[in-house]
């Protein structure tokens, strides 16, 4: 499993290289999507935001921690070309559970999901597509994916899809 989205990442990376001019959607408007508190989480330190403009494409990343007693979420926000490729992975059905990582394909908030955990670093992580320009994706360590998908539930996943 892991070598095949290791092999599909790079497929996109030169579908993406190949497909010539991409704009994508700016950091400064992805981190207006990223409040100081959000469901009863609050975030320490300030939105990070960046556009790194290549020759013929922009990514641009927006993120920020939040905290609620000791359980830390880290939010992060992409848009580039290589979304729209990682989304149609997301659109397909997986489900792997080896003894040493778990990959699901699931639904938050209608957009197509990956949860992706872990076991031996007991790491999870959340990558939501939206719309298939902004990848919105939570980090944290923990086998239980409730506290991601409370801060991804209560995010306005809506609002960003209306980005362009």
């Amino acid at each position: 499993m892991k070598r095949t989205i290791v092999v599909l990442i790079g497929i996109s990376f030169l579908a993406m290289a190949l497909s010539g001019s991409a704009a994508a959607v700016t950091a400064k408007d992805m981190a207006k999507f990223l409040p100081a508190e959000l469901a009863g989480f609050k975030a320490p330190m300030q939105v990070i935001a960046h556009d790194m403009k290549m020759k013929t494409y922009t990514i641009s990343a927006a993120s920020r921690v939040y905290m609620k007693g000791q359980t830390k979420v880290r939010i992060a926000l992409t848009s580039g070309p290589i979304v729209k490729s990682l989304a149609k992975m997301a659109g397909m059905k997986i489900s792997t559970d080896t003894p040493t990582s778990r990959v699901k394909s699931i639904k938050v908030a209608g957009f197509n999901a990956l949860e992706s955990y872990n076991k031996k670093m007991k790491h999870l992580t959340v990558q939501v597509f939206v719309s298939n320009l902004i990848m919105v994706q939570t980090q944290m360590e923990s086998s239980d994916p409730g506290a991601a998908l409370t801060l991804l539930k209560a995010m306005d996943l809506k609002g960003l899809s209306k980005l362009k």
